[in-house]
């Protein structure tokens, strides 16, 4: 009888820890992101298909992955935290590749994808925020 208990408690410790462990995928309002970052002016973001001058030279792409801890503010300070971190490495990384500009940011976390100027897409669990970041580093004509 002791066994049985044992087992139908191990059950379900085990089906809670996977029903707490599950990520939640969405999208979020990229600008308050912005107003919030300190921009540095060596490079530019453009997300999506925004427009942008034109193009001297492509350096590449680059993509970032990104995982905050979550803190008890919600998941859209923890996602906004994660994208704000996203942001500057992105940043860092570009002028480290001599690049003046990061074109076609999209972002996504597993099959939420967000290519749009608008949103950013990320996801959540208990414990952390994250998601993945790309774009093409570029540098612009010096006009």
């Amino acid at each position: 009888m002791k066994l049985k208990h044992v087992l139908a408690v191990s059950l379900l410790a085990g089906i809670a820890q996977v029903a707490l462990a599950r990520s939640h995928a969405q999208t979020y309002p990229l600008q308050p992101v912005l107003d919030a970052a300190q921009s540095d002016n060596a490079v530019q973001l453009y997300f999506a298909d925004a427009a942008h001058p034109a193009v001297v030279s492509d350096l590449g792409n680059v993509t970032k992955s990104i995982r905050v801890a979550r803190k008890i503010d919600g998941e859209a300070e923890s996602c906004n935290t994660a994208m704000t971190q996203a942001l500057r490495e992105l940043r860092e990384y570009a002028h480290d590749q001599g690049a003046t500009a990061v074109i076609g940011i999209q972002t996504r976390f597993h099959e939420t994808h967000s290519t749009t100027a608008t949103e950013f897409a990320c996801g959540t669990s208990m414990s952390a925020a994250a998601l993945k970041i790309q774009g093409e580093l570029v540098k612009f004509d010096a006009k």
